[in-house]
């Protein structure tokens, strides 16, 4: 009760307070409000950045704030509202002659009608509707109760005071439905989070999920449909304007999801309009949680929607790409590979994602050449100083990812997240590792056993635990290449020398190759291999033999692969490269594990191991006898023709 008394208090202080100097303590309010690391403040910035990307910071910045004024003036007026009289609604409350007219024969139909009313700053004023047109007495709309009940009963009496009659959201259908039978008003508050109740569609080009519960009820008793804009003209002064609504304004020809579209539409319109109206909408809520949870996150829900009608209905060929997903790639070219066919799959399964890579900066201009992404994003370089590093991480804040997707296993990954404000942070999680920056996790099952699992199989784990739906697509990367004329070689490995095939071996395959083919050999690999492959090609003509180890970035790398007919390598990134571009391939495994980090495109390959080792692999590749590797080339050749 005393915050009852404490409301009626401070609304009658309010009520007897000059306009002008609420007004500047709204302004200041809102001002102080925008300036505070508020989770609403970030909120407002992220909602106003991806509605309008195109606009400047200064701008999003000025209608934020104001946004947060607007915010406070709603606030006062509720409690302000119960101590102003008739005369005062006659001077705040306008309509013009023809509004007004329109909405008097609409009152004195016996049908009633619908009418959606948006969150705009002064939609409370509507309760005071009764004051000014005293036909409108006896209309309807749907509230959510409060907490404590007093509270609310108080709420309750300043809305109902010019016979505005409320109904529980939870029981809202029957009662509206009785009262449109009875031929009144219903007005209803329509936003774009409903959840599985709404309708998918796209508002300000992000999917969202509006009610289509006034369409249903206008076609249930055959009524119009309008739009209610209370247009803001001052502190606490608005004009309402009453737009009837495209499939919702002729009785007999009602349609649901006409209404349902048009009504969002026309707010949209509405809010681009200037920028006063576009400040005047509540951005402090998220109204595109929908598809938020981390359990379908990378799906869209399959469930009835008005997707295809607003594509028609927009004029456009694909899905407007605003929901921001940006995946932390790997460190090791392998593994950057090997999230290929899953890259693939999320874009399928979220065709309404514009899909960031974030990778180290070796990898961001070969990502660039893969139609795999929208945006790549090259992490700065590391140097002996970590703040340039941490501070360009931070800066991409202000570009609002929603979600961050970590396929590395790192606190640096994930602190890279959190920097970044991303407000889903998903990752996989080992028995005994804490990664506590992480939002939500997928656990490693105990009984799992990585090592008869490939990483790509257990990635995909990873991302269906979040939704994804959609099959990897392991198609390669490229066609095959009909004029290449060339053999390839990887004799070294950028991270492990026991993954390393000896040099005598190596010797021995590229004679034997030299004498019986008439195709040039290529030597490949870093500049850590080239050392490795000039001992490789010592003694051999050079017009037979080339050394490219470390003579090529990695794009120039995955133009020069094109070249060959076939790769012979190490368990090695390259490897991966050139299974992902389709060339087959004869790969020589010891101490590793082909199960786990096999070539996985649909291209022809064969892995050798050394005898009597296990297929997870840990033995010695010098094992493996040069005989075995020209017998699977010339094994290789036939299957492909070559």
């Amino acid at each position: 009760m005393l915050l009852v008394y404490f409301c009626r208090a401070a609304g009658w202080i309010l009520a007897h307070c000059p306009e002008r100097f609420l007004a500047l303590i709204c302004r200041a309010a809102g001002n102080f409000i925008y300036a505070l690391p508020l989770g609403r403040v970030r909120s407002v910035r992220s909602n106003l950045h991806h509605a309008f990307p195109d606009r400047d910071r200064a701008w999003l910045d000025r209608v934020g704030r104001i946004s947060f004024q607007r915010l406070a003036e709603m606030a006062l007026f509720a409690l302000a509202s119960l101590h102003f009289d008739r005369r005062w609604f006659e001077t705040h409350l306008l309509m013009d002659d023809p509004t007004r007219q329109a909405l008097r024969q609409s009152l004195a139909s016996d049908q009633g009608f619908v009418a959606l009313l948006p969150h705009l700053t002064l939609a409370e004023m509507l309760c005071a509707l009764p004051a000014i047109e005293p036909g409108a007495a006896g209309s309807t709309t749907v509230y959510r109760p409060v907490e404590p009940p007093a509270l609310d009963a108080w709420l309750r009496r300043a809305r109902t005071r010019w016979g505005l009659h409320l109904l529980d959201r939870r029981d809202a259908l029957h009662q509206a439905s009785a009262r449109i039978r009875a031929g009144k008003t219903v007005v209803l508050l329509f936003d774009q989070n409903t959840g599985r109740r709404g309708k998918l569609l796209f508002f300000f080009d992000r999917l969202a999920s509006a009610t289509h519960f006034p369409g249903l009820l206008a076609r249930r008793f055959d009524t119009s449909a309008w739009l209610i804009l209370p247009r803001r003209t001052g502190f606490w002064k608005c004009r309402l304007e009453f737009r009837p609504l495209p499939g919702g304004s002729s009785p007999g020809k009602i349609s649901p999801p006409a209404i349902t579209l048009a009504s969002n539409r026309l707010l949209e319109t509405y809010l681009r309009e200037s920028e006063d109206q576009c400040a005047d909408w509540l951005w402090s809520h998220n109204r595109w949680q929908t598809q938020e949870q981390p359990r379908c996150r990378f799906r869209i829900d399959p469930r009835d929607n008005y997707l295809d009608l607003w594509m028609a209905d927009s004029g456009r060929s694909k899905f407007p790409q605003r929901t921001r997903i940006w995946i932390r790639m790997p460190n090791w070219l392998g593994d950057v590979v090997m999230t290929v066919p899953l890259l693939r799959a999320l874009r399928r399964g979220r065709p309404d994602a514009g899909i960031t890579l974030i990778a180290p900066p070796h990898f961001a201009p070969l990502l660039e050449t893969w139609d795999v992404a929208d945006e790549v994003r090259a992490l700065p370089r590391r140097g002996s100083n970590p703040f340039p590093y941490w501070s360009r991480v931070r800066s991409w804040s202000r570009d609002y990812p929603d979600t961050w997707v970590a396929f590395t296993n790192s606190f640096r990954g994930d602190l890279e997240g959190w920097l970044t404000g991303a407000p889903q942070r998903f990752g996989i999680l080992r028995p005994g590792k804490h990664r506590p920056l992480l939002t939500a996790a997928w656990e490693l099952p105990l009984k799992l056993d990585e090592a008869s699992f490939h990483q790509t199989g257990l990635w995909e784990q990873f991302l269906r635990r979040f939704g994804l739906l959609e099959a990897p697509d392991f198609s390669p990367l490229a066609a095959p290449n009909r004029n290449a004329d060339a053999i390839g070689l990887i004799c070294g490995t950028e991270n492990n020398p026991e993954k390393r095939w000896p040099v005598r071996h190596w010797r021995t395959v590229v004679k034997s190759l030299i004498d019986s083919t008439p195709w040039s050999l290529v030597l490949f690999g870093t500049g850590r291999d080239r050392e490795i492959a000039s001992a490789v090609a010592e003694g051999f003509p050079p017009e037979r033999i080339e050394n490219q180890a470390g003579h090529t970035t990695l794009p120039e790398f995955a133009a020069a692969l094109r070249r060959c007919r076939l790769m012979i390598c190490n368990d090695t990134g390259g490897m991966h490269l050139a299974n992902a571009l389709g060339i087959p391939l004869v790969a020589v495994f010891g101490p590793t594990n082909p199960i786990r980090t096999g070539p996985i495109f649909e291209a022809p390959f064969h892995i050798l191991q050394p005898p009597g080792c296990p297929p997870q692999g840990g033995a010695l590749i010098d094992q493996v006898e040069p005989d075995r590797v020209l017998a699977a080339v010339a094994e290789l050749a036939k299957e492909t023709g070559g």
